[in-house]
This record gives C-alpha cells, sequence and structure tokens, in this order.
C-alpha cells in the first residue's frame, strides 16, 4: 500500500533535514544581573506578623509600613489581614529595597492584591513608615503614594483608625 506524502509533509522534512545539518544552535548569551541589582525573591509565602512574611524561605519586612505588634491588641488584626491579602497556599513576589539589622526590607505583590505593603494601609492595619533615611525617587514615589493611602484609611476609620482617627 503506497500512501500520499502531502507538499507540507516534504517541506517539513527537508527544514528539519536543514536544521540538524547546521549542528547544534548557539543560544543567546544571557545578562548577568548589574553589580549591586536587588534579586527578586519569589515563593510560597506566610505571615510572622502584620508587616513581616516569609517568602520561599527568606525573612522579608514589608517596606515602607509598619503594623502593630502581635504582642499588641491590634496586632492579631493586622496578621489577618495580611494572611488574607496573600491568600490560603498563596505566594508573593518581593523586590528587595535595602537590608537593615540582618533583615530584608522589601516591595512585595501577588495577583490577588497587588503591591500588599499598601494594601495593608488601604485597610487600616498599618501606617507608614517614616523613618526610611534611603530616599531616591523610586521611594520617594512609593512614600508619597504609602501616605497618601494611609491618609485615606484613616479619614475612612478603617482597622486600627476605627477607634482613634489620629491627627
Amino acid at each position: 500500500m503506497i500512501r500520499e506524502i502531502s507538499r507540507a509533509t516534504i517541506i517539513g522534512i527537508a527544514l528539519l533535514a536543514a536544521g540538524c545539518a547546521s549542528g547544534p544552535r548557539k543560544s543567546a548569551p544571557v545578562a548577568a544581573p548589574a553589580p549591586g541589582a536587588a534579586i527578586p525573591i519569589a515563593g510560597p509565602a506566610y505571615s510572622i506578623d502584620g508587616d513581616t512574611v516569609i517568602v520561599g524561605g527568606t525573612l522579608v519586612d514589608l517596606w515602607g509600613v509598619e503594623a502593630p505588634s502581635i504582642n499588641d491588641s491590634d496586632g492579631w488584626f493586622a496578621r489577618a489581614s495580611l494572611d488574607a491579602m496573600i491568600g490560603p497556599g498563596g505566594s508573593l513576589l518581593c523586590t528587595p529595597k535595602y537590608r537593615l539589622a540582618g533583615r530584608m526590607r522589601a516591595v512585595c505583590a501577588n495577583n490577588l492584591v497587588g503591591d500588599v505593603g499598601r494594601a495593608l494601609l488601604a485597610s487600616g492595619w498599618a501606617v507608614t513608615t517614616r523613618d526610611d533615611t534611603r530616599q531616591n525617587s523610586d521611594a520617594e514615589y512609593l512614600g508619597k503614594a504609602y501616605e497618601a493611602t494611609e491618609i485615606r484609611a484613616r479619614l475612612a476609620r478603617l482597622g486600627l483608625w476605627a477607634r482613634n482617627p489620629g491627627p
């Protein structure tokens, strides 16, 4: 039984043979990160308290926000809010900003809420960190956006501001 071979099959075989005959392909070189550039961290995440997470086994403090300690009465609410933002079995992508006292400070995000620090501010369960002296244009922009988000939560009396709207 003779089988009819289509023109497309013949062209495909010819192209495949030509590719194999030319030898192994050389891949393009992969660019190394710039010296001193922050390498993002991604992976499964869970909260330790209202502003600290473990991402892929790395301890990370959320940059630009400060939440009540887990020992404070509102600390459990802040942590529960952060847990909800990470989601069950969730993961985060964190872009490191700097290290302080051996702990990484990073902006972390996911597909559920976007920037987790900003979402915490919007929920009212964190305040903007005002003691960061490592300012650059990116940090100034985020800092201003974070402050505006905190002010909106305070005026709406959300989270920490429910009982005392502050100054």
